[in-house]
């Protein structure tokens, strides 16, 4: 496999999570840059939220 077939497998397979999924995904992965998911597909970062 190349290296933009795996990259493609991932990208399959992130498209198909949940925005809750993402966005625990997304903060696992970014320890001090978390972000929230505020529905229809949108994020912002925690700081920015009230």
């Amino acid at each position: 496999m190349t290296r933009n077939q795996v990259l493609q497998g991932i990208l399959e397979l992130l498209e198909k999570l949940s925005d809750s999924e993402l966005e625990a995904l997304y903060n696992r992965l970014h320890d001090e840059d978390h972000i929230l998911a505020t529905g229809g597909g949108r994020f912002e970062h925690q700081d920015m939220v009230d």
